[in-house]
């Protein structure tokens, strides 16, 4: 059996083709583009660090008081 496909069937796959590809898809992928944007930063506490310091790992912390005196984004880590 061959069994052709009428334009109407044509028109309704294109139709949910193009749907998918410029509505959905875009919407997916950049649903939330702020949280892509957003820097994230890994911040170091250790025992032998100073609240002076930048945070870093060759820089660390000494207290938690300093790090509830920072200003954090989303995502931002402590180690």
């Amino acid at each position: 059996m061959d069994k052709k496909m009428s334009g109407r069937q044509l028109l309704q796959i294109t139709t949910f083709f193009l749907v998918l590809n410029f509505i959905v898809f875009p919407y997916y992928v950049f649903s939330k583009p702020q949280q892509m944007l957003i820097k994230k930063t890994s911040y170091y506490v250790a025992a032998t660090g100073n609240d002076e310091n930048e945070g870093t790992p060759e820089r660390p912390w000494k207290t938690i008081k300093k790090i509830n005196a920072t200003d954090l984004t989303p995502g931002d880590k402590f180690f």
